[in-house]
Order: structure tokens, then C-alpha cells, then sequence
């Protein structure tokens, strides 16, 4: 947001942005999987949306948000104060961890958590959710109002779906309602007190490789059976995944992946190039609609929609604690080994 224009808000911030962009430039390549088209755009004229967080006139957020007794742009002032502070906080957060120095990291981990929970609350998937959990509520409603009718007046169950969209449709639409849902104390809680509960990995990018960005930048995969999903975190063989630079990105991931009883832990992984590929591919399907990246990769990211996202998959699991290991295919899926395949006993 600028003084000259309050109501243009990013919901995805410029900050970050311009780590995708050449030093001191604030021009990224920008494919549209749309037109399939790409552009290098200021990242200021770029995912953004009018009034995004503006609080409806007559709107006050309770004691139940985040930010208590906010009206107007007070949510904005808040994302302008997170934002302000990303960029140094990242590169702090990485400079501490490749000069050797863990514990430091600490300090910035929590902001991050912080940041993470924010950015996930600001994508159109998120809005998606509110819309289905609204769906099944309906749903659930119409069916309940159902069993307490006289049964000539009762809804077709044909039609209960269909009369159901329409509702979720409806409320879905309330911004009042998704700014609610974005800043529930509660929710805010959970999902920042689980990222803190996961093992912290630092991928950092080998053979001249690098990762992208989109409008949806944080991933939530289950390493369980593959399927990709939304805020929901507490599955044991959760992967999540956010790329913060071109040569950059975490790998947040439960201690308690496949059985093993791992303290939590911060780890700082290199990786191949066809492993960057496999994330950034994740990045080009899950994308709403736009992919950011430091070089035009148009032609690669049209050659990848309409795939099937059958990789990564909890590529970065198991890490032990004083082990090394690398990353593997096995059967198929990419997975980080603490033993040789030979040693897998036909895993």
C-alpha cells in the first residue's frame, strides 16, 4: 500500500517479491497460466486486489481476532508492519544458518511462523476452503431441516447439493466473513503453534538451479498418500513447503514422520537440480493463476499445466538427528533416506 494509493493491497507482498527479482531491480517475470503469457512486471502492479483487507464500513473486529478493534485499513497497517520486516528478517534467518550458527536462528523463527500463517490466509485456495466448510454446514442443515418436516414438503436430496452451493456461493462472497476467518485468534494459534512443533529445513539450490514463486507460494502436501491440501496440518507425514529466494526455500515437517520419535530439529540440506525442478513444478500446478520466477520460463511452465502432480511428495522426510542421507527415487517417488535403497528392505 502506498500514501498515494490505500486501497490497492497485495495479497501477495511486494517484499518477498522482489527476492525473485535481479538485485536491486523490482521487475520478476510473470506467467499468466491464462493467456500463457509472460511479462517482467513491477512487482507492484502485480497480485494485487482492490480493498482486499479494507474492513467493511460499520465492521469492527471483537476480542476474538488477532488484531483486536480493528476497522477501516487497520488490517493493512498490520501486513505493512509484517512485510516492512520480512525481508531482513529472511536474510538474517539465512545468513545464521549457513554461518553455522543454529540457535541463532530461533530469534527469526517465529516471526516466519508468523508470516507463513498470514500469506496462507490470503490465497484464493483459502477462500475456497471457508467456501466448502460453509457447503458442508449447508448441507448438513437441509438435510437435519429434512427429518423434522412433514414429508410432502421435504427437499429432493437431488437438490440439496445444488441449494447448498447457492448458500456457500452466497456468505462465501461476504468479505466481512472471510476477513473474520482470516483473523480468528484461534485458528491463528493452532496453525502457528504447529509450524513451530515441525522440524526446519533449509533447502539451498545446487547446479545453478533455482526455485519460483506464485501467487500461492506455501504448500501443504501430506508425504501419506501424495494429495495436496489446505490448512488443515496435523497429519504426522505432513511436508510443507515455501520457497523465500531463488536459491532458498524451507521445508517444514512433523518429527514424528513415519514412526520415528525425533526431537525437532533445524537442518540444512543442498539439493540437486531435478529436485528443484520437482518443487517447482509443484509451484507451477498449485498456482492460481500467476508464476513468479527470476527468468522467463514460459515455455517450461506451459509444457507443465495440465500434468498430474504425482512428485514431489514428502520428498525431504526422515531426517536424523546426526545422519546424513540423500535424496533418492524410490518406486517411483523421491524421498530423503537415511539408508541406501539396498537397505530398505524392499521399501
Amino acid at each position: 500500500m502506498s500514501a498515494g494509493d490505500p486501497r490497492r493491497l497485495h495479497y501477495v507482498p511486494k517484499g518477498y517479491l522482489k527476492f525473485f527479482a535481479e538485485t536491486g531491480k523490482k521487475h520478476v517475470w510473470c506467467f499468466d497460466k491464462k493467456s500463457k503469457e509472460s511479462n517482467h512486471s513491477n512487482v507492484k502492479s502485480i497480485l494485487f486486489q482492490w480493498d482486499y483487507y479494507t474492513i467493511p464500513d460499520g465492521m469492527i473486529l471483537d476480542d476474538l481476532a488477532v488484531i483486536e478493534n480493528a476497522k477501516g485499513l487497520d488490517i493493512e497497517r498490520f501486513f505493512e508492519s509484517l512485510e516492512r520486516e520480512f525481508p531482513k528478517t529472511i536474510r538474517t534467518f539465512i545468513d545464521d544458518a549457513i554461518s553455522d550458527k543454529p540457535v541463532m536462528y530461533l530469534k527469526n523463527q517465529e516471526f516466519i511462523a508468523k508470516y507463513m500463517y498470514f500469506q496462507m490466509v490470503r490465497t484464493k485456495d483459502f477462500e475456497r476452503t471457508i467456501r466448502d466448510a460453509i457447503f458442508m454446514l449447508s448441507l448438513s442443515a437441509l438435510d437435519l431441516a429434512n427429518r423434522h418436516t412433514i414429508k410432502g414438503e421435504r427437499i429432493s436430496k437431488d437438490l440439496m447439493p445444488a441449494i447448498a452451493s447457492r448458500i456457500a456461493d452466497k456468505k462465501a462472497s461476504d468479505p466481512r466473513l472471510r476477513i473474520i476467518s482470516m483473523f480468528s485468534k484461534e485458528s491463528y494459534k493452532i496453525i502457528f503453534n504447529r509450524f513451530l512443533e515441525l522440524n526446519w529445513t533449509l533447502l539451498i539450490c545446487e547446479d545453478n538451479s533455482q526455485f519460483i514463486t506464485s501467487d500461492h507460494p506455501i504448500h501443504n502436501l501430506s508425504g501419506k498418500d501424495g494429495k495436496l491440501h489446505g490448512l488443515g496440518m496435523q497429519d504426522v507425514d505432513i511436508e510443507v513447503f515455501f520457497p523465500l529466494t531463488p536459491m532458498y526455500a524451507l521445508v517444514l515437517n512433523d518429527p514424528l514422520s513415519r514412526g520415528r520419535n525425533n526431537l525437532r530439529e533445524f537442518n540444512i540440506r543442498k539439493i540437486e537440480k531435478k529436485y528443484v525442478d520437482e518443487y517447482n513444478r509443484l509451484q507451477i500446478i498449485r498456482a492460481e493463476r500467476f508464476i513468479i520466477s527470476k527468468t522467463d520460463i514460459g515455455v517450461h511452465c506451459s509444457e507443465v499445466i495440465g500434468n498430474r502432480v504425482n512428485a514431489p511428495h514428502a520428498l525431504l522426510k526422515d531426517w536424523g538427528s546426526g545422519l546424513d542421507g540423500g535424496l533418492v527415487e524410490v518406486n517411483g517417488q523421491y524421498k530423503y533416506l537415511l539408508l541406501p535403497p539396498e537397505d530398505l528392505g524392499g521399501e
